[in-house]
């Protein structure tokens, strides 16, 4: 519990240090139509929708602007804002900073979590979708109603290409704008995806090594076992890493995933008057690591301190373990012992946390450094309840990054 609340701690520390540091260069558009060359803080939350955090200079203190203050902003080879008024919850419309995905003929813009067409008489158009529940024969459905895809077929039925594809977009903002980009190739007017310049898709692999410390939950197991002894071990751990991120959606977010070898091994020995008691486990695991990681600066930052949650799958192998006691007894050496002291489940299951930094070394490596806390049920049957082991592992790890996935 003491791990747990110290990592809970250094994640609260780098949440606070690096996210306001995060000011990155762009410009924003005045009430006159002036654009206004300085830095922008990037964010990935609501608050980009509603609120515009600038400086002129990295030195100087922010000013915040909302959609009443200025037309928009944008950050350099990112993304763009433009203010615009729909109607939300309430029956007025209000005022928000739209982000523009693709610019042409027909607009596609998002506003919070929703989806928006925008005609070249600029009549905007909300993409939606509903779901409702429907009875038939006694029995319950949940029916969805794809409303965007009739709007779609309207305003994209004058580019001939888009009319046999149109049924198969999905209401996600990848498919969207690779289907406004399509439509608006049909016509020799201007058109801008703003954060072309970012994949849709990162792939990297990786090579980890580094030492795993466990800790068993055996006081009071059985009186011949020293539980200082026996309830620790530190080993070396090596796997494989791959992760997966879309940073033209998130560039905070990705998946990690991790194959891992490890050796374990768990001994007592404990002498008293005329007796020896010896206690000994071994065993293989493979760690197959699951985790969603928040990266807390960007991708244009050398350096990226994240966090990353998750679940680990373990499967054991080469399970082994013994008690042998020694004694004297009438002058004689006797020595009894009993192999697969142990009983143990194959599989198991165990939650982490984990804090960490990748280092971009060059375009084509990545170096990261991470520690992780795991906690939950032992997979050694010798108790009730069932045992509690603890593990903290630090490692090492070189990634490749493999060819980005840009376009279609």
């Amino acid at each position: 519990m003491k791990n747990l609340v110290i990592l809970f701690a250094l994640t609260l520390i780098s949440r606070s240090a690096f996210s306001q540091a995060d000011f990155r260069p762009g410009y924003v558009i005045n009430l006159n139509k002036d654009t206004v060359q300085g830095f922008i803080f990037y964010s990935e939350g609501n608050q980009k929708f509603t609120r515009c955090y600038f400086k002129t200079t990295l030195q100087q203190p922010e000013v915040k602007y909302t959609p009443a203050d200025i037309m928009g902003y944008r950050l350099e080879g990112d993304s763009y804002f433009s203010v615009r008024s729909v109607k939300m919850n309430l029956a007025t419309k209000e005022q928000f900073f739209a982000e523009i995905l693709v610019q042409g003929r027909a607009t596609l813009f998002k506003i919070l979590d929703r989806f928006y067409l925008e005609d070249s008489q600029q009549n905007i158009f909300h993409l939606e979708q509903t779901s409702r529940e429907v009875v038939q024969d006694n029995k319950r459905f949940l029916r969805t109603d794809r409303k965007y895809l009739g709007i779609l077929s309207w305003k994209f039925s004058d580019c001939e290409k888009m009319k046999r594809q149109i049924n198969d977009i999905k209401l996600h903002e990848q498919e969207l704008t690779v289907a406004f980009e399509k439509y608006n190739s049909c016509f020799s007017q201007q058109t801008t995806s703003f954060k072309d310049q970012k994949p849709w898709t990162r792939h990297a692999v990786g090579i980890a090594s580094g030492v795993m410390f466990t800790t068993l939950d055996i006081d009071g197991l059985a009186s011949f076992i020293d539980s200082e002894q026996f309830k620790h071990d530190t080993g070396m751990l090596i796997g494989l890493r791959y992760t997966l991120s879309s940073p033209r959606i998130s560039e905070k977010v990705s998946m990690n995933l991790g194959f891992t070898f490890q050796k374990v091994s768990h001994k007592s020995d404990m002498r008293t008057s005329g007796t020896r008691d010896v206690v000994s486990m071994q065993y293989n695991a493979l760690r197959i690591p699951v985790s969603v990681v928040y990266n807390f600066s960007g991708l244009n930052r050398r350096l990226t301190p994240f966090l990353e949650g998750g679940m680990a799958f373990l499967f054991y192998l080469n399970l082994k373990s013994y008690w042998q006691r020694e004694q004297v007894i009438n002058n004689a050496f006797i020595v009894n012992r009993v192999d697969n002291f142990f009983y143990y489940q194959k599989n198991n299951a165990r939650a982490f946390l984990g804090l960490g930094a990748t280092y971009k070394w060059n375009d084509q490596f990545d170096v990261s450094f991470r520690g992780q806390y795991y906690y939950g049920s032992s997979h050694i049957l010798a108790g009730v309840p069932q045992m509690i082991e603890q593990n903290i592992t630090v490692e090492g790890a070189i990634y490749y990054k493999l060819g980005n996935k840009k376009n279609r």
